[in-house]
C-alpha cells in the first residue's frame, strides 16, 4: 500500500462546533509489536471520522520494519496532511525489552495558534 492508499485510510467528517477549540484524543495498541500510539489534537476545519479509524491503526502497525520514530512519524505526516489540526501531538511507546520503555513525543501546531488555557490541562508527557 502506497502513501496515498494509507492516507485514504482516514476519513473524516465536518468539526461541529469550529468556534470552540478542544482536544480529542485516540488511543491504540498493538500487542504484536508493544507498541502503543496516542494521537491528541484540537480540530480545525474537520475531525477524524471514528467509524474508519481502525483500519488506520492496523495498517500503520502492520507497516514493514518500521521503528517507533518512523511510524510516529508517519502519523503525524498523515494526519497533517488529512485535518489540518489547529494542534497536533503524537505519542508513541513501546518495550523492546523488559526492562527498557522506549517513547517518542512529536507536537505540530498551526502558525499563530495558541490556547495555554487549554494546552496546560493535558497531562505531562
Amino acid at each position: 500500500m502506497d502513501l496515498a492508499q494509507r492516507r485514504s485510510l482516514i476519513a473524516t467528517k465536518d468539526n461541529p462546533n469550529r468556534a470552540n477549540d478542544y482536544i480529542i484524543t485516540f488511543q491504540t495498541t498493538c500487542t504484536r509489536t508493544a507498541r502503543c500510539l496516542r494521537l491528541r489534537y484540537v480540530p480545525d476545519k474537520v475531525i477524524i471520522d471514528t467509524a474508519e479509524i481502525d483500519a488506520y491503526f492496523t495498517h500503520l502497525f502492520n507497516l514493514p520494519d518500521y521503528s517507533l520514530e518512523q511510524t510516529a512519524n508517519a502519523l503525524l505526516e498523515d494526519m497533517n496532511n488529512e485535518l489540518v489540526a489547529r494542534w497536533i501531538q503524537v505519542f508513541g511507546e513501546e518495550e523492546p525489552h523488559q526492562t527498557i520503555t522506549h517513547n517518542i513525543v512529536i507536537e505540530d501546531r498551526q502558525p499563530q495558534w495558541d490556547n495555554p488555557h487549554l494546552l496546560v490541562r493535558i497531562s505531562t508527557i
